[in-house]
């Protein structure tokens, strides 16, 4: 084979390898950039998630000022048996009439509590002030949205939550009592248990007339933990239990839940939101 031969083969060679070392790097560095974009907007679809019973979170580049274009969203998760409390340590961004441009949305239950935004509250305008948010349920979402300019460096919020039992046996809370007789609360949840002379039902919360021993003991404790509002054991209770979960309402001083109600009483609480 002559020399010219050789070196043109070897230069074919030489090339192809240089090609697949080429496409080697470029699919490396296209995985690369791929990873970094689904990590970045993977909260903004998906939204952060907090699971944690207490926490806190804060608008992007916080304590700078926060940038254009921005959907973000945080779902916060507790037990069941708990509901969330939300407040605001900081709170500055964009006023607008009725919240049209910048502004945070709270969500519970899929219904809308709140829509804030600005720096001091107006007739169109609401920001949060010293008010505590509460969920209906033991899920709640805070959606941030800003639209295409900041131009006076609004600093944005920092959001702290916490994860509150709620106390199944207080009558000042629910219509109507869970327990035939006596009702037990703890954390998460609670129990019932019954008078001498007589033994709990299988639904765990009536109390029936008998004798010591006969299908239940009298003040045993019910076959595993109820988690009202969400456990129910037939059509009237399953009312009941939603009745109470949907209108109740919480006022927290110095960390105690004191007032529960609902929007059409003189409270100054309305559903979800004290002040």
């Amino acid at each position: 084979m002559s020399p010219f031969l050789l070196t043109c083969r070897h230069h074919r060679v030489s090339q192809e390898s240089g090609n697949q070392q080429l496409r080697g790097e470029m699919q490396k560095s296209l995985t690369m950039w791929l990873f970094l974009w689904v990590s970045l907007l993977r909260p903004a679809v998906f939204g952060f998630q907090l699971n944690d019973t207490f926490g806190q979170f804060q608008s992007p580049g916080f304590p700078t000022a926060y940038g254009d274009y921005i959907y973000q969203t945080w779902n916060i998760s507790v037990p069941r048996g708990f509901v969330i409390k939300l407040y605001f340590s900081h709170f500055n961004l964009e006023p607008s009439y009725r919240c049209g441009y910048d502004h945070i949305k709270i969500l519970t239950e899929g219904q809308q509590l709140v829509k804030l935004c600005g720096e001091t509250s107006t007739d169109t305008e609401e920001v949060p002030g010293d008010k505590q948010f509460f969920s209906t349920g033991n899920n709640m979402i805070v959606i941030f949205r800003t639209d295409y300019s900041n131009e006076k460096n609004y600093t944005g919020f920092a959001a702290h939550y916490a994860a509150l039992d709620i106390d199944e046996c207080d009558q000042a809370i629910f219509e109507e009592p869970f327990c035939d007789h006596f009702c037990h609360n703890y954390l998460g949840g609670y129990y019932c248990s019954c008078k001498l002379g007589h033994f709990l039902d299988s639904d765990n919360r009536i109390c029936r007339e008998g004798k010591l021993g006969e299908e239940k003991q009298d003040g045993e404790r019910s076959k595993g933990p109820l988690k009202a509002p969400e456990v129910t054991t037939g059509v009237q209770e399953e009312k009941t239990l939603q009745s109470a979960r949907d209108n109740y309402v919480s006022a927290i001083h110095t960390s105690y839940v004191s007032t529960w109600g609902r929007d059409d009483m003189q409270h100054k609480c309305s559903i979800a939101v004290c002040e």
